[in-house]
């Protein structure tokens, strides 16, 4: 518990930014809010995006989002010195809204 209290600032900066600086474009991110808005993409407990159907653009854009959250649950855990799994559930609660 005491490091997920160490990370969690570095992770509320992180969803902080805009999902442009997530490497998506403009249409990108709009078709992003419309899919999640829709239920058609869930936040996981594992801190990455599941598409609700098997519909291969959706599963694209949330491969790129998600690999893109890798990357930076992956520098935070090394930054903070704690394991990729700590950073990926407390960005699950995170998103989660728990």
């Amino acid at each position: 518990m005491y490091r997920m209290r160490q990370i969690l600032p570095a992770l509320l900066f992180f969803f902080a930014l805009p999902a442009l600086a997530a490497g998506l474009s403009s249409d990108q991110v709009e078709s992003f809010k419309q899919a999640r808005d829709a239920g058609h993409l869930k936040e996981g407990a594992d801190g990455y995006l599941h598409p609700t159907s098997g519909d291969a653009s959706l599963r694209q854009l949330a491969d790129q989002v998600n690999n893109q959250r890798k990357k930076r649950y992956e520098q935070l855990a090394q930054q903070e010195k704690v394991p990729l799994s700590v950073v990926e559930q407390t960005a699950g609660k995170k998103l989660r809204g728990m």
